[in-house]
This record gives C-alpha cells, structure tokens and sequence, in this order.
C-alpha cells in the first residue's frame, strides 16, 4: 500500500505541472478532472487497468512475489549499474 499511495503522490503533483493537449485535459483539479474527460476516457483507463489484473491473476495463488507482477525492467533488463549510469 506504501508504493501505491507514494505513486498517487507522484500523480498529483504531476498533474498540477504537466498536461495533455486540448482542453478536456487542462482541469488541475484531481476530483473534477474525471468529469472533464468524459465516460469513454475513464472506462479505458478502467479496462487497462482491468487487463493488467486480470493477466496477473493468478501469480496472487502460485507462491510468487507479492507485487511481482512479471514486468522485467523494459530497457534496462539485463544491464549493469554502470551501463544503466551512462
């Protein structure tokens, strides 16, 4: 729960800075922002979300990680601090 609510943090101060283009997307405030978008913006976000866990489900019941959920890094798989330094 300590990640995701650091994550949420993350979120909120970065919208108050960085924003989409067009105008739906320039509301600051994080509980009017879901009104201003719209119902399809929310249910993608909803759906991918829902994929996400919906592939993980069972790595709950296998004696995995909590947490893990399979993702391997992207880009810096595989490579040492000092590569991932330069």
């Amino acid at each position: 729960h300590g990640r995701v609510a650091m994550l949420a943090v993350v979120g909120l101060i970065t919208q108050t800075y960085f924003h989409l283009p067009g105008e739906a997307y320039q509301n600051a405030d994080p509980f009017g922002a879901p009104a201003t978008v719209g119902m399809g913006v929310n249910l993608q976000i909803f759906a991918a979300i829902g994929c996400v866990e919906l592939a993980n489900f069972n790595r709950h019941y296998d004696g995995s990680e909590p947490g893990d959920i399979g993702w391997t890094g992207g880009l810096l798989a595989g490579k040492t601090p000092e590569q991932i330094a330069k």
